[in-house]
């Protein structure tokens, strides 16, 4: 009668432990493997090392979630073994409680060896406060293992297979990510100037989340100086990185999935074990996805590895993966019957009227200008749209509507085809071949720039260009591109400059000598030197206005920021030949 009432059946427990004793046996070898290896590195390093596994083993634990689910729960994927499992005087909420108790012991037993064997060493060779990373990696990595755990254990009772599972969860995974990549092969190619941020994207994909974001940092505290020219480590302390709220979030969210996986089970039928899906209602929805997904992989298989620019295949991709869903749900090769292919056709149909309607572009998108009334601000960017090598921000109304300007500009420039026939493309390849006789310190090309305009409704737009430098609008980014916001971040503020450098350095790019500036005086004159060129618009940190072999100096600011001073940096480099640099010499190997 006991174990009619009791929500945890510790022979059930303790069996588990014993059965898949490989599973986490392996896996706690593997985290001793990984200790030797942090304590290879050195003690010091060790701190840094155990806090920063938390983040690769992001990519580790899903798939280790996955087969602890599979081995649990995999019973119910067998008729035989499934009848017999619940021909035993044991509710469903005993099993699957245990059943989950015991995955995360499997998960558990591991992390918790390594923090414990790691958490002595800490203290013995490293400095203080370093034992802390032991349960810091615990805690990490056990909120991870919730997440996957929680995500797979729902899964599992979607489906009545082991493959089933096994691809669901992936879906679920990386659904999000696999969205964005679908926008961003088939819809995005459509409209100029249109480019999509993935990073909320990955937001709902906790692998590639958790892979770019830490979750905790790590500051090492440095002692006096003793002997040499290190300083003596002292202490480390930890602080809450980019994914510490984030790892709680999707772990309560693993923890709700348990809790909806405990619903579908009480409710889940016995003859359902082999079959695709468990959940009838979700066929549907599966055969879309599944067919959108390989009829994506299709098209940009041929578009990208072929080089044919079509929808042709993007179509065939839908039809196969319609037919070999049903296959799947089925488990029969004869699904081509009247009343498939007549819903194939329907999906066939809605997907040409998307891509039909995307290209007529109804709603202006494309074209989309905004109002100058209408934008609080405007940041612009050049370079690359994901990795802009320097950006500034305007408020300015009168720089709002030059922009805006620009914008038209652009948009005319694409759809008369380019007129001036120097793209930035080629403008690249002239650029890195050392023979070409094309430098373009005149400016006469295109270039690459990310607008951003933060509307007064509170909603940003991007739009990412090609612009023609040779006219007044290119020399006009370049006297934004030199003010001190884009070099600093802030503008005009000799104070702030002082209290963010005691020192400054300056290396030429010919041979690599250094002086450093200490005084107070000096790095006032380079400041205001500096500001100078600023004003003349020469001090803008891009090849897009500047002939990459134009830098002659980097001036070197104690953030770990560097500016480039070129050929035509007057200011700059009458204040530099003034303390005796070499800049007539670098001038002349410049001319060469």
């Amino acid at each position: 009668m006991k174990s009619r009432a009791s929500y945890f059946n510790a022979t059930i427990f303790k069996k588990n432990l014993t059965r898949f004793a490989p599973c986490w046996g392996l896996y706690t070898v593997g985290a001793l493997m990984g200790l030797i290896l942090l304590i290879d590195d050195g003690g010091n390093w060790m701190v840094d090392n155990l806090v920063g596994v938390i983040t690769i083993l992001s990519i580790i634990t899903p798939v280790y979630a996955m087969i602890c689910a599979q081995l649990l729960f995999g019973d119910l994927y067998n008729t035989r073994m499934c009848n017999a499992l619940h021909a035993l005087p044991m509710r469903r909420e005993t099993w699957f409680t245990t059943n989950v108790l015991s995955g995360f012991a499997f998960h558990l037993i591991p992390t918790a060896t390594l923090a414990l064997l790691s958490a002595p060493i800490l203290a013995f060779y490293c400095p203080e406060n370093s034992v802390l990373a032991a349960p810091i990696f615990l805690l990490g990595t056990n909120l991870q293992f919730a997440c996957f755990f929680g995500l797979s254990v729902f899964c599992a009772f979607c489906v009545g297979n082991r493959f089933a599972q096994a691809l669901l969860y992936g879906i679920l995974n990386f659904g999000a990510i696999i969205l964005s990549w679908l926008i961003d092969t088939i819809f995005v190619p459509m409209y100029y100037g249109i480019q999509i941020n993935t990073e909320p994207f990955q937001l709902f994909s906790p692998i590639v989340h958790m892979a770019n974001s830490p979750f905790a940092y790590v500051r090492r505290i440095y002692g006096d100086k003793t002997l040499g020219i290190n300083n003596e480590l002292a202490a480390v302390t930890y602080h809450p990185d980019e994914g510490t709220v984030y790892y709680f979030i999707v772990a309560a969210i693993g923890i709700a999935l348990l809790f909806a996986a405990m619903q579908l089970y009480r409710r889940r039928k016995m003859e359902c074990a082999g079959d695709f899906l468990a959940i009838k209602h979700l066929e549907p929805v599966f055969l879309v996805v599944y067919s959108v997904i390989l009829g994506a992989v299709f098209h940009f298989c041929v578009n990208e590895i072929v080089g044919m620019e079509t929808f042709l295949f993007l179509f065939i991709g839908l039809a196969v993966g319609w037919f070999t869903g049903k296959m799947l749900l089925e488990r029969s090769p004869r699904v081509f019957r009247k009343q498939n292919l007549l819903r194939c056709g329907i999906l066939l149909g809605v997907c040409g009227l998307t891509i039909v309607a995307a290209l007529l572009d109804p709603f202006g998108i494309e074209d989309w200008v905004p109002d100058a009334d209408k934008v609080e601000s405007v940041t612009i960017a050049d370079g690359s749209y994901r990795y802009p090598q320097n950006e500034v921000t305007l408020e300015n109304s009168e720089d709002i509507s030059q922009i805006i300007a620009i914008h038209e500009a652009a948009l005319e420039e694409h759809h008369q085809g380019y007129p001036h026939g120097y793209t930035f493309e080629t403008a690249y390849k002239e650029l890195i071949v050392p023979d070409s006789d094309y430098i373009p310190l005149d400016m006469e090309h295109y270039s690459y720039f990310t607008i951003s305009y933060k509307l007064t409704s509170g909603r940003t737009v991007k739009r990412y260009y090609q612009i023609w430098m040779g006219d007044e609008q290119g020399q006009y980014l370049k006297s934004v591109f030199s003010t001190p916001e884009a070099l600093f971040g802030y503008g005009e503020d000799l104070s702030r400059f002082l209290s963010e450098n005691t020192r400054l350095s300056v290396r030429d790019t010919w041979e690599g000598n250094e002086h450093v500036f200490r005084s107070q005086g000096d790095m006032i004159g380079l400041y205001q030197a500096i500001l100078a060129d600023c004003r003349a618009g020469t001090m803008a940190q891009s090849w897009t206005f500047h002939h990459q072999d134009d830098n002659l100096y980097w001036i070197y600011f104690e953030d770990g920021s560097e500016i480039s001073v070129y050929s035509n940096c007057a200011y700059t480099l009458t204040w530099l030949r003034s303390y005796g640099l070499n800049v007539d010499e670098m001038l002349e190997n410049h001319g060469k």
